[in-house]
C-alpha cells in the first residue's frame, strides 16, 4: 500500500476510538451505492454540467434510486430525458468511485468484510466493462472520455478508484488484481495518454496526476515518467504554468 504504512494505520485506528465521526462521513458516501448498486453496462455518461435546472441554474437533485427523473431543488420541477439522463450517469460514476474509496478506507479502519466486498465489486465490475466503453464526448474544448464524456472526468474517476484499490489490493485474489491492473488501470492510463493535450491547463494537470498515480500504484515507470517528467507533464506544468508571484 502506498498511502498508509502500518504505523499510520494504527494511529488512525487509535484516533477512531476517541472520535468516530469520520465513520458517519464514510457511510454517507457508501450507503446509497450499497443499497442501490448499479454499474453502467456501456459508456453512456455525458457531461455533469448538463445536470442543472435551466430556469434556476442550480444542480438537480441526484437520486440514485431513479435514473429517469431529476428534481429541481428550488421549485420541485421534474426533468426527464436528455441532456439530463446522460449527466445522471456521470454523477453515478462519481458516486461509485467515492463509494469504492470510502469503503476501502472503512475497511482499513474496521476490517469489515462487507466494505472489502463492496470496494472489490465496484473495481471488478468497472474493469470488466471499461475496455468495451466507446470513446465519446463532443463537449467543446474537451477531449473525449470512455466511462465519461471528457478526459478530465475519466481522470478524476480513475484517480479515486485507484485510491480505493491501493488500500484493498493486497486483500484481493491474484485473478482480481490481474483484471483490475490490466483492464481498468492500465487501460485507463493508456487512454488518458492518447488524449492529453499539449497545453498548460488544469485539465492536463489532473490527467497527468491520474497517470502518475496509476504508475506509482502498479510500479510502472512509463506511466510515472509520462505523468511527471514528459513535456506537459506535472513538472512542466509547475515550471511553466506558475507566474513569478506564485499564482497559477
Amino acid at each position: 500500500m502506498r498511502q498508509f504504512d502500518q504505523t499510520r494505520i494504527l494511529h488512525l485506528r487509535e484516533k477512531l476510538k476517541a472520535d468516530d465521526s469520520i465513520l458517519r462521513v464514510l457511510e454517507e458516501g457508501i450507503a446509497p451505492v450499497r443499497a442501490h448498486y448499479r454499474i453502467p453496462e456501456t459508456g453512456i455518461a455525458t457531461w455533469g454540467g448538463f445536470y442543472a435546472c435551466p430556469t434556476h441554474s442550480v444542480v438537480l437533485e441526484f437520486d440514485i434510486e431513479n435514473p429517469h427523473a431529476y428534481r429541481c431543488p428550488v421549485d420541485g420541477e421534474i426533468f426527464t430525458g436528455e441532456p439530463y439522463e446522460g449527466a445522471w450517469w456521470r454523477h453515478l460514476n462519481s458516486a461509485n468511485a467515492t463509494a469504492c474509496h470510502y469503503a476501502a478506507l472503512r475497511y482499513l479502519l474496521l476490517s469489515e468484510a462487507e466494505d472489502l466486498q463492496l470496494a472489490r465489486q465496484i473495481l471488478v465490475d468497472y474493469a470488466t466493462r471499461y475496455p468495451g466503453y466507446e470513446v465519446h464526448g463532443g463537449i467543446p474544448y474537451n477531449n473525449p472520455g470512455k466511462a465519461n464524456a471528457q478526459t478530465l472526468c475519466d481522470a478524476m474517476w480513475l484517480r479515486q478508484l485507484a485510491a480505493g484499490y491501493d488500500i484493498v489490493r493486497d486483500a484481493l485474489s491474484e485473478q482480481d488484481r490481474t483484471l483490475i491492473d490490466r483492464d481498468l488501470l492500465r487501460c485507463g492510463a493508456d487512454f488518458l495518454i492518447t488524449q492529453r493535450s499539449n497545453q498548460i491547463h488544469n485539465h492536463e494537470c489532473i490527467a497527468d496526476s491520474a497517470i502518475a498515480v496509476i504508475g506509482l500504484l502498479l510500479g510502472e515507470e512509463k506511466y510515472l515518467r509520462f505523468g511527471l517528467d514528459e513535456p506537459y507533464g506535472l513538472q512542466y506544468q509547475l515550471t511553466h504554468g506558475t507566474l513569478d508571484d506564485g499564482f497559477w
